[in-house]
């Protein structure tokens, strides 16, 4: 869970978050926020919208995106949700609030229905949208995430918070050179080299000198509990009846067996696939796999 869990707010002056931007013509919300995407060209179908994980960006499924529009000729999106990547900074995070982004996103974009796909984070946000606005979803995809339940590796969550807090880049060094000390400085409670390389992916520095990571640190930490380790099922829509795919990683615990039921109660159209091998970033542990299962779905 932690690629797409984790989270961190900033540590003062020399690490800062990338300002709010405020541009857009969606009309779903208030704030009206304009996503960051890549768009690779097909045919005229409905298009297919990709969304990351917590902490990640769209470029995480750049290779994915390239692949599936190249065996399927479909239209394919990949966008950073609010609060990540290159898209607008808000003090607000919801899934509600994601599912109103995406519903803008289309209306902004001219685009009446769309496939939509999310991992983790990403997954909870497209299935708010297809329970609150059913007739702009002609296609879901689940990627290792339930809207029920939550993994245990969650409570690692807070550790990690406070070691990205504690990390102070002076400007005078090189990105290369900060990027090393991140490693350094979080390998004792992310062993894992893979999700470090990960992290670093939000590490930036600017024109003068200054670092910073370009997730919102500070509202995700915010808005963590309850609002992104929980689904919000009692504010969304009662079901989306439309084709719908959950896929999972075999040696993750998001996807649980016990809760298929349970998830058809939201989805009742809903099927359910394991990847061997692969664990919560299945898209990255068996990228083969993973396209080879997702483009006869999508085709």
């Amino acid at each position: 869970m932690l690629k797409r869990l984790l989270v961190w707010p900033t540590s003062g002056s020399c690490i800062k978050t990338r300002l709010t931007s405020s541009s857009s013509s969606s009309t779903r919300n208030n704030e009206n926020l304009s996503l960051s995407y890549d768009k690779f060209e097909g045919d005229s179908r409905a298009p297919l919208l990709i969304f990351h994980g917590l902490l990640g960006n769209r470029s995480n499924w750049k290779s994915i995106a390239k692949a599936l529009n190249k065996t399927t000729n479909r239209t394919i999106f990949t966008v950073d949700c609010r609060n990540h990547g290159l898209s607008p900074h808000s003090p607000n995070m919801t899934y509600p609030l994601m599912g109103e982004d995406v519903v803008g996103f289309l209306e902004q974009h001219n685009i009446p229905e769309a496939l939509l796909m999310g991992h983790s984070m990403g997954g909870r946000a497209v299935m708010a949208t297809a329970l609150n606005k059913p007739d702009v979803v002609s296609q879901l995809l689940v990627v290792d995430i339930s809207p029920y339940g939550t993994s245990e590796s969650i409570s690692t969550l807070p550790r990690f918070v406070e070691m990205m807090r504690r990390i102070n880049l002076p400007p005078t060094l090189s990105i290369v050179e900060a990027r090393k000390l991140v490693d350094t400085t979080l390998q004792p409670v992310v062993p894992s080299l893979a999700t470090r390389q990960f992290l670093l992916t939000n590490l930036y520095k600017e024109s003068s000198g200054e670092f910073g990571w370009r997730a919102n640190l500070e509202a995700i930490t915010r808005t963590f509990n309850p609002h992104i380790c929980v689904f919000p099922v009692a504010e969304c829509g009662p079901l989306y009846d439309g084709p719908t795919t959950f896929i999972g990683g075999a040696l993750s615990d998001y996807i649980r067996r016990s809760e298929h039921d349970a998830i058809k109660s939201l989805f009742p159209k809903a099927n359910f696939h394991y990847i061997d091998g692969a664990g919560h970033w299945l898209h990255a542990d068996k990228p083969k796999e993973f396209i080879d299962l997702v483009a006869p779905i999508i085709s």
